[in-house]
């Protein structure tokens, strides 16, 4: 596992995989010939984990020996992080999960939510980035950083309509919370990461009802 470590990250992925200022809108023909969907996740994540602590900030402006132990510390709760994000949270399980309820909430186009056999098209949900960091070098609440995309196939298999979406740990509407109660209680991780999800559900399904 790798860490991606640096402030400079939030907006690098956001600039490679993230929430489109001017999402495209979707083909009214296209729209008017789906009436039955299946939503399915895919359950491949991203090798490297994003992480951005405190600790970063304060080994760069150490520097050093200092600031390299520091820095190590610091690529060492990423680690743990990760490590609990593995044994304890589903996240392309709670990715579906949330857009089901988005697009089942918001649905104004009628679109049924059927198993993959019974559909005209699937929806892929894909997660291209997670992690979690703070907003500031300062601050003690850790939020994540997710960046979902999702596809819109044919039963063929050919893409028709594609977006993404993402939250940071910038987003002071995320839920988030101390690194020692993320620790305690890792049920917090999964607290956390559904309110990460939600948003990004909602601003695809948005995206997707733009006519």
């Amino acid at each position: 596992m790798k860490l991606l470590k640096g402030t400079l990250v939030i907006l690098a992925v956001l600039a490679v995989g993230g929430c489109q200022s001017n999402p495209p809108k979707m083909d009214p023909a296209i729209r008017a010939s789906i009436t039955k969907v299946a939503i399915v996740a895919s359950g491949q994540l991203p090798d490297e984990m994003f992480y951005l602590g405190s600790e970063h900030a304060f080994s760069a402006a150490l520097g050093g020996v200092v600031g390299a132990l520091v820095a190590q510390g610091a690529s060492t709760t990423g680690e743990k992080i990760d490590l609990q994000l593995k044994k304890h949270v589903d996240m392309p399980s709670i990715y579906r999960a949330e857009f089901i309820e988005a697009f089942t909430r918001n649905n104004p186009h009628g679109m049924e939510v059927v198993e993959p056999n019974d559909a005209d098209a699937v929806i892929v949900l894909v997660i291209t980035r997670y992690g979690f960091g703070k907003a500031n070098a300062f601050a003690s609440t850790l939020r994540p950083l997710v960046i979902g995309g999702m596809k819109l196939q044919t039963r063929s298999g050919e893409s028709v309509w594609q977006d993404g979406a993402s939250v940071t740990p910038l987003d002071a509407d995320i839920y988030g919370t101390d690194i020692e109660s993320y620790f305690s209680d890792p049920s917090n991780f999964h607290k956390a990461l559904s309110s990460a999800f939600k948003s990004i559900a909602e601003q695809l399904v948005g995206h997707m009802n733009r006519t």
